[in-house]
């Protein structure tokens, strides 16, 4: 048994000797690249590729990131819009004070908005304090 496994890694180094560079012009006629300068260009150019998708699969992550989390918000401040708005009252007075609301809430940004929902539901110093680490 252990002469034929002898006699079969013998045979095994022949063919390779034999076949590999056969195998290896073959890989350069392939590939087109013959030389470790070349092989280096080509992965360099490979990074650089690679590099480029992460960018534009990340650029792409972070937009819909984005919109999911404008969309959260969004519900949340109409939540809170919803709660804090008188439901019994239905006189023309609380309906034009609700339409002057609505309108200068359109006009407000967001970041105006969120300050002026948090002022309303925590105390002043709880925010300064708050902005004061976020900055």
């Amino acid at each position: 048994v252990a002469s034929e496994v002898a006699s079969n890694v013998r045979k095994n180094v022949a063919t390779i000797r034999e076949e590999s560079p056969k195998l290896f012009k073959m890989g350069q006629d392939i590939t087109g690249i013959s030389s470790k300068e070349e092989l280096r260009n080509w992965v360099g150019e490979q990074l650089k590729l690679a590099t480029e998708c992460v960018g534009e699969f990340m650029k792409g992550y972070r937009r819909g990131r984005d919109e999911e989390v404008d969309k959260m918000l969004h519900q949340y401040f109409q939540e809170l819009d919803e709660q804090q708005e008188p439901s019994g009252e239905n006189s023309p007075v609380s309906e034009e004070n609700n339409v002057a609301a609505k309108r200068e809430r359109r006009t407000w940004g967001r970041r105006e908005r969120r300050r002026k929902k948090a002022q309303t539901t925590t105390p002043e110093s709880t925010i300064d304090s708050e902005i004061g680490h976020a900055v």
